[in-house]
């Protein structure tokens, strides 16, 4: 049995001076006094994450004196997938997003609200409070999906590039264990979901600009946490011969993947609860807010959305650093140069023939064979 590898880097630096921030309001705003942080259940969101997010605006209140009132949510529930509705519990009480914005509100006292966590973008409407400023933050691929790609001017979105930071991971893992098995097993979360797919694509981008000469199999647990699913998928990775995994999962179905998978080596991403996979959020909250600062206040509209040329990663792990230094300095010159492009829809490689290619085949044969009988 391999020793399996986990892939370490994290996000140290975003470098934001590159691409300033500006708002769409031309309007001088009061400068912010006090703001309402909700951070998600910590089904999602572990330890290491909330502790960064807290460090981030420990140091705003400090820097800028801005008061923060942090609600930190528990007991998340799915109710509805369509229309999507979850449940949360707050000071002993069940509430969703939408009556605790209500609940704040009534407060009159915060001049922000910020959403920590794109599971509390789902389901809740911005425009049903338009006299209430909001910050969404860590949102990650198409979200939020807006009527003609306008954002609100009550609302200021920060979100990263997945299918870069994937992209990164799969480069590494070129790195690390070229040639690479002909068999790699891919495990996602949700089957569909945006942040699963851009993942995905990311990490089989890197894959393809090296070789398609791999079998790639895709599995989804289709849950946030189930362990018993994992094993499943760990299983039958282990049975198909696969000798490398990648994981874009939750914190908990990573753990459990890097125990059971016996196959192989195992390349996982967002491990929040070991502090392995993690951005810098003190870094880019203290950005976003000095721009606040700076303009006196806040503005809305605006998308702010990261990706390798805005970070530099680090990594550790690897049998040459040195190599792994050059690998992610030389993708972020390439992204930055337009050179590169990280796709954000899933394809596949295998040395099987596509069924598409066979149906193509067996369409051209009996023209080629009327062909040789006109002869």
């Amino acid at each position: 049995m391999k020793k399996q590898v986990v892939v370490i880097f994290m996000f140290i630096l975003f470098i934001i001076s590159i691409h300033p921030l500006s708002a769409k309001n031309t309007g001088v705003n009061q400068q912010l006094g006090k703001i309402a942080v909700i951070i998600d259940s910590p089904e999602f969101y572990h330890a290491s994450y909330t502790d960064d997010i807290l460090n981030g605006f420990n140091y705003i209140n400090q820097t800028y004196s801005i008061d923060v009132d942090i609600i930190q949510l528990t007991n998340y529930t799915l109710v509805n997938r369509a229309p999507y509705e979850i449940t949360y519990t707050y000071n002993g009480s069940s509430t969703n997003q939408t009556q605790l914005v209500e609940m704040l509100i009534q407060r009159n006292q915060y001049d922000l609200i910020v959403f920590i966590g794109y599971e509390l973008r789902r389901g809740f409407d911005v425009s049903e409070f338009p006299e209430t400023d909001f910050l969404f933050y860590d949102l990650s691929g198409e979200f939020p999906a807006f009527e003609g790609g306008n954002i609100p001017e009550n609302l200021f979105i920060v979100n990263f590039k997945d299918n870069e930071q994937a992209f990164l991971a799969g480069s590494l893992a070129v790195m690390e264990f070229y040639p690479l098995p002909t068999k790699i097993g891919i495990v996602g979360t949700w089957n569909g979901d945006s942040r699963t797919r851009y993942l995905i694509a990311g990490f089989q981008s890197a894959l393809f600009r090296n070789t398609t000469n791999v079998d790639i199999s895709i599995a989804y647990v289709d849950t946030w946490i189930d362990q018993e699913k994992v094993k499943e998928i760990s299983s039958d990775f282990t049975t198909q011969g696969i000798e490398l995994v990648f994981t874009a999962l939750q914190a908990n179905n990573t753990l459990v993947m890097l125990e059971s998978f016996t196959g192989g080596d195992v390349v996982s991403i967002d491990l929040n609860q070991s502090k392995s996979v993690m951005k810098n959020n003190t870094r880019v909250l203290t950005s976003v807010f000095k721009t606040f600062n700076t303009s006196e206040g806040f503005f809305g509209g605006v998308s702010a959305s990261f990706g390798i040329t805005d970070q530099i990663f680090y990594s550790n792990g690897w049998s040459d650093p040195v190599s792994a230094n050059k690998t992610l300095v030389g993708i972020q010159d390439e992204i930055a140069s337009g050179d590169l492009v990280v796709p954000t829809d899933i394809k596949y490689a295998s040395n099987t023939p596509s069924i598409s290619i066979v149906l193509i085949i067996l369409a051209i044969l009996p023209l080629l064979s009327l062909r040789k009988k006109r002869r």
